[in-house]
């Protein structure tokens, strides 16, 4: 997960494991501020499906990327580096 403000700085990246717990771990750690939170992904395989249906289901905003074209955003950015195949 990463995290940024409107001007584009990190605040927080962090890990979570894609099973039930990490999902239910991770979505209790986001925080709502005045703003509802909004979440963007790749829907790469399977491995978003989970991810995907628990955020919608607590009311999280959510967008899917093309991942090609989120690599070459996040590579002009500097913050993307897991393999595209």
């Amino acid at each position: 997960m990463h995290q940024e403000d409107d001007q584009g700085t990190t605040l927080r990246q962090c890990m979570f494991t894609n099973n039930s717990e990490g999902i239910s771990d991770f979505i209790q750690s986001i925080e709502r501020k005045e703003e509802e939170a909004r979440a963007v992904m790749e829907s790469t395989g399977s491995y978003w499906c989970g991810l995907y249906d628990e955020l919608e289901e607590n009311g999280i905003d959510i967008s899917l990327a093309n991942q090609l074209k989120t690599r070459l955003i996040a590579e002009a950015r500097k913050i993307k580096s897991d393999k595209i195949r």
